[in-house]
């Protein structure tokens, strides 16, 4: 149980120490995936789908799993519920769960209950997947399985009694053969599962597999809490501030309508006390003709006095109204942040309790006070303004409190109808905190424009307008720029000065275009100048909170370090081509693709027309056996050149590392027959350097300009290594030359390498062949035989098909030996393997001699009917033959008895068994009297 992945089982003789080993590795690989996925930030940060994705290629790559996915119930009822929807990438995931039964861990039923897919992964294709449904009712015992077993482990899927009903419908189609399933515990309940779906050979699932899915499974859980906890907090705080924002505006909106409501009682009380005046009048007239009209006005006057109680509840109903109209204003008041205060003709006749708080005072010690003595001196002379009947304006000031310290506040007023009056309703707020903000604020410009003035980057601030609007004095100066072109408004009468002193200024000039089509873009840029000076820039948008109100530009003179990057990235770039070229030979042995890429990488790298290797022929004509050119000049491969010129006075010179280097071959004094022949070529300016072969390494000379070889052997003049400058002169550098040297030792050892490596290549096949062949017959010995079915077996074992052996034995052969003499003897064996070899014309299958008379045919992907109808056409010909053989009790001429075995190979199990099936068939083929042919299944 300790060998997952169908691992063969005959490693089970290492030491136990080295099992110990293995074990204590894996376990500490899947601990530290459990301390990963347990730290993710993914998990921190409340996504649920990316955590669930994590989680599950975590566990793909750690038990090396083609599908792991996570799955949750559905359709069961529970008493504490998760949030629906609370990450947006379950949907429907999250339902109904049951309920636990006092403490034990209760399963949910089958009935109306199934489970899907929120993450599937697969592995070798590398993609997530979701959504897959199984129903209880369809699946009834695996349901049952899941809920008795913790986990559930089934290593053979397809016949297992647990999950063979999910065989048709989703394990074949996926190719599943084994899975373990762990359940997800949450709150007591099993809300899913962590699956893991095995395709391919069988697989045991271990203890310690197990052990790490039960883990991976309450992680899962976890994660469910975490990310419930983090999205509940998230609301919460959106709540909070949803009520912060619309408190401020609900209050002035209470106040306005308390205010209008105020208004409206007092209009009717009014009118109230006006008709009560008119009643009394109508009273003192008629009790002065009371006398008079008593027995007429009797009743009149009890009608009079019954309407006048009526009047007097409407006016103490109209007075309580009142008073809670006062009582609501009053609470209002108080609820506000601010200090709200009532001025009456100057003085203050209310005020809230935020106000005394603020100033210090009792509130009874400031009724009837005039609002100037809550002021600063020197801020009372706005005292009028203030209290004004017309004034709505807003004003900053400096307030005094009681114990004599002022602080800055904020002052409006708004006249009102109170009480039947007009009042003036204050409002004081502190804005202490804003003015040290402001203070602040001024401190942090003075800063950043230090910061900018003493950067060695110029820095320059553009509206969104194109208008320059801030730059510090590095700009004025690395563009030598005047304060008139820095006031220019216009944008592209701004950047004229680009125009007059970059190299390429249509091309910048369109990038800034795009900048300001795209707000939002950041980008750099490297800007040529014309007096040869190299600048960096770089751009962002500035944001004024989200809003962009403008760009910023940096500019860097990078021109020394350009120049040094660029001599470093010469010598690099050798370095590299060198080592490229070196790992190469050392890696391949393809003499041409080396050679080939070494041209390539060198022209590139020179920046020239052409290069070629240049190979010499025993006449010392030569053939190009490799080339890089451009496109527009005369290519040269393969082409045979005999140079005129060349002769045996220019070998000596070459094998002693002469290394030649022509700037301008007009100019070089060469001789007129090989001038010609290089203008022939379309050659300009010439550099050879020779290959020499037949050395383990190569020397600079005393005079920098030869290559000898170490000791006193004489190298060979291999080739030449040429590179050619068509378009123009050119002057070569000496890291050109060097370069050149060093990859014609490379070439030279490559040229070695290979040429061993070909009389290698030849030695070990003419080996291999003799080891493998029977010297007498010339088919396949045992060894080979041995060789051969160990590879068809494991092959075999991976595709599942079918692998058939066959047995021949030569009937009575030591009679046949005996009597006609080892000669014949042989000559017999070499005509039943010749016949054997024209049977089998498969190129997989294999005829081998097994022993003395024995033959072996390994046939793959051959079923027993096949091998049956093989084994029987090899009998008849044998019989064709007609080879005589007086001595044998089966027939008067040489036949076989042959045993035939068919399987399909399994990784676990040995080919020995194949080889004892057909040993024993072949057994009961003589026993049964010879000349026929058995199968063993």
């Amino acid at each position: 149980m300790f060998f997952p992945d169908g691992e063969d089982m005959t490693h089970h003789h290492q030491p136990v120490e080295q099992q110990k080993q293995l074990l204590k590795q894996r376990l500490n690989l899947q601990t530290q995936a459990l301390v990963t996925l347990a730290r993710s930030q993914t998990i921190d940060r409340g996504n649920f789908k990316a955590a669930l994705q994590e989680i599950t290629e975590v566990v793909a790559d750690i038990l090396n799993v083609e599908r792991v996915s996570v799955w949750l119930y559905q359709g069961i009822a529970v008493a504490q519920r998760l949030p629906l929807g609370f990450f947006p990438q379950v949907n429907e995931a999250f339902f109904e769960r049951g309920t636990p039964s006092g403490t034990a861990r209760q399963v949910p039923g089958t009935e109306g209950i199934r489970i899907k897919c929120l993450d599937l992964y697969e592995h070798n294709l590398r993609c997530h997947t979701s959504g897959t449904e199984l129903a209880a009712g369809n699946y009834p015992v695996y349901f049952q399985a899941l809920a008795s077993e913790c986990p559930l482990a089934v290593h053979d899927a397809q016949t297992d009694s647990r999950s063979q009903e999910l065989s048709e419908s989703y394990l074949r189609p996926n190719g599943i053969t084994s899975f373990l399933d762990a359940p997800i515990w949450l709150n007591g309940q099993m809300v899913g599962i962590v699956c893991l779906e095995h395709i391919g050979v069988q697989r045991q699932w271990t203890l310690i597999e197990e052990n790490f899915v039960t883990a991976i499974a309450t992680l899962v859980a976890l994660t469910i809490e975490a990310c419930d906890h983090i999205l509940t907090q998230k609301q919460m705080r959106q709540h909070h501030q949803f009520l912060v924002s619309e408190y401020h505006d609900d209050l002035e909106r209470l106040v306005e309508e308390r205010t209008a409501e105020l208004t409206r009682t007092n209009e009717k009380l009014q009118k109230e006390i006006q008709r009560r005046s008119t009643v009394e009048a109508q009273l003192r007239n008629y009790q002065q003709h009371l006398e008079e009209l008593v027995e007429e006005g009797t009743r009149e006057i009890i009608q009079t006095n019954e309407q006048l109680q009526r009047e007097i509840l409407s006016h103490q109903r109209a007075q309580e109204a009142l008073q809670e109209s006062e009582e609501q204003f009053r609470c209002l008041s108080e609820a506000t942040f601010e200090a709200i205060l009532i001025i009456d003709q100057g003085n203050l006749c209310q005020v809230n309790t935020n106000f005394t708080q603020l100033f210090g005072y009792e509130s009874g010690e400031v009724i009837g006070r005039n609002l100037g003595e809550f002021l600063a001196p020197e801020y009372r002379s706005c005292v009028p303004q203030l209290t004004a009947s017309n004034s709505e304006q807003m004003y900053e000031t400096c307030c005094l409190k009681k114990d004599g310290s002022t602080f800055p506040a904020e002052i409006r007023s708004k006249a009102i109808p109170y009480q039947g009056r007009l009042v003036k309703v204050t409002a004081i707020r502190d804005i202490t905190a804003q003015s040290q903000a402001q203070e602040e604020l001024k401190k942090s410009v003075s800063l950043l424009n230090a910061t900018l003035n003493s950067t060695t980057d110029g820095i320059v601030a553009v509206s969104t307008a194109g208008k320059i609007v801030s730059f510090n004095q590095k700009f004025v100066e690395m563009w030598g720029l005047s304060q008139d072109v820095l006031r220019v408004p216009e944008k592209q009468e701004g950047f004229k000065f680009f125009q007059e002193q970059l190299k390429e200024p249509e091309r910048f000039l369109e990038k800034v275009n795009q900048f300001y089509a795209q707000p939002n873009a950041e980008g750099d840029d490297v800007l040529e100048l014309k007096d040869g000076r190299i600048i960096e820039c770089f751009t962002q948008p500035q944001r004024s909170g989200f809003q962009i109100i403008g760009r910023v530009w940096s500019f860097r003179d990078v021109t020394e370090k350009a120049k040094a990057e660029n001599t470093l990235r010469q010598h690099l770039q050798q370095e590299l081509l060198i080592a490229g070229m070196c790992d190469r030979i050392r890696q391949s042995l393809n003499l041409g693709e080396i050679l080939n890429t070494t041209v390539e990488e060198v022209r590139q790298f020179l920046r020239t027309d052409r290069v070629i290797i240049y190979r010499f022929e025993p006449d010392w004509s030569g053939t190009v056996v490799v080339e890089s050119v451009a496109p527009e000049y005369l290519a040269t491969l393969d082409i045979v050149i005999h140079d005129p010129c060349f002769g045996a006075d220019q070998i000596v010179p070459y094998q002693q590392g002469r290394i030649q280097a022509f700037a301008d071959i007009c100019a070089a004094g060469l001789t007129p027959c090989y001038a010609d022949f290089l203008r022939q070529l379309q050659v300009r300016a010439n550099l050879v350097v020779p290959i020499l072969y037949g050395v383990s390494s190569q020397k600079r000379g005393g005079d920098g300009e030869r290559l000898r070889p170490e000791g006193d052997k004489e190298p060979a003049l291999w080739g030449l290594l040429i590179a050619h400058h068509c378009s123009g002169s050119r002057q070569w550098q000496p890291i050109e030359i060097d370069l050149l040297k060093s990859l014609a030792t490379q070439v030279a050892i490559a040229i070695q390498q290979s040429s061993l490596f070909e009389q290698l290549e030849a030695a070990n096949q003419e080996l291999q062949r003799l080891a493998s062949i029977d010297g007498l017959t010339q088919v396949a010995n045992r060894r080979r035989f041995d060789e051969y079915l160990h590879e068809e077996w494991r092959r075999l074992a991976r595709e599942q098909s079918p692998l058939s052996l066959i047995l021949c034995d030569i009937d009575y052969f030591k009679l046949y030996n005996d009597n006609y003499g080892h000669l014949a003897g042989d000559f017999c064996l070499q005509q039943v393997a010749a016949v054997l070899r024209q049977c089998v014309r498969r190129p997989p299958d294999l005829v081998a001699r097994y022993g003395g008379e024995e033959f072996a045919l390994i046939l793959p992907n051959t079923d027993a009917r096949g091998a049956a109808f093989v084994a029987e056409t090899v009998r008849q010909r044998v019989r064709g033959l007609r080879i005589p053989h007086v001595k044998s009790p089966v027939s008067q001429y040489v036949t076989l008895s042959l045993g035939v075995a068919s399987t399909i190979p399994r990784l676990y199990a040995s080919s020995q068994k194949l080889i004892g099936a057909a040993d024993e068939a072949l057994y009961q083929a003589k026993a049964e009297g010879r000349d026929c042919l058995r199968h063993q299944r």
